[in-house]
């Protein structure tokens, strides 16, 4: 309870003091981020780091992506393979096989997780082994990286889907990578909250065990107030929360070891 004297604490204060994670308000002199261990920080600078290569460079790229004109294709013909990929994300690969024997294979998949199949599954084996055209397209999804998107097939001369449905499924993948994208953002993002919530509480541990067999050598207040001044500024130094527990155990009296007792 504030007093008159006493303004009344603000709303990010009372969030950062009473309901933040980490026990302290993140830009305060015990700052949770002051007493984190440094594992914990190199685990969660890995994270973002892969988050930023895996997650973070492909949506920008995400964002740039457009199909063109089916005038403005390329083309490819041969004979029609696929190959089996398996995984959560798997499916078959529509390939094509030239006349030289080379392989060159395609796909209709954005990134994020979507899709990588260019025709119906139940179509495979029925369309294995037959000449077919795959119209294609150079599409972008990392700095160094480029797919080749098959935006329509051909077989025996007849198209599998017309070209405003390709158009429409091409569309609906992007907006399924952007989903996909979020829960990615969501997952890495509670992560490295954990990894450094984690941190900072095993900072708090091992302050708290130096505090309670410094308490149990303590003779007088002084001693105390040494010691508990000593861990609020040293290497293992406590946050908010440890503060509140060493202000328990001053607050508790401190049995005697057994041999001085009478």
């Amino acid at each position: 309870m504030s007093t008159p004297d006493q303004p009344r604490p603000s709303v990010l204060r009372y969030f950062g003091e009473h309901i933040w994670p980490f026990g302290t308000w993140p830009f305060g002199a015990g700052a949770w981020w002051k007493h984190t261990r440094w594992w914990a920080w190199m685990a969660a600078t890995l994270l973002l780091a892969a988050y930023i290569w895996a997650g973070a460079i492909p949506r920008y790229y995400l964002g740039q992506m457009q199909a063109p004109p089916f005038e403005q294709l390329q083309r490819m013909e041969g004979t029609l393979i696929f190959k089996h990929i398996r995984g959560k994300n798997g499916g078959y690969q529509i390939g094509l096989e030239m006349p030289d024997g080379n392989k060159e294979f395609f796909t209709c998949s954005v990134g994020f997780g979507t899709p990588l199949d260019c025709v119906l599954m139940t179509r495979v084996n029925a369309l294995t082994g037959k000449p077919g055209v795959i119209w294609w397209f150079p599409l972008q999804d990392r700095i160094d990286h480029t797919r080749r998107y098959g935006m329509q097939v051909a077989v025996s001369g007849t198209l599998e889907n017309s070209p405003e449905r390709r158009q429409w499924i091409f569309r609906e993948r992007i907006e399924w990578a952007k989903v996909n994208f979020l829960f990615m953002t969501y997952t890495f993002g509670f992560l490295i909250y954990v990894i450094l919530w984690k941190g900072s509480k095993k900072m708090d541990k091992q302050a708290l065990d130096t505090l309670q067999a410094g308490l149990a050598q303590a003779e007088t207040p002084t001693d105390m107030a040494a010691l508990i001044n000593s861990l609020a500024s040293g290497p293992s130094s406590l946050n908010k929360r440890g503060q509140a527990r060493i202000s328990y155990h001053m607050a508790t009296p401190v049995s005697p070891p057994l041999r001085n007792r009478r």
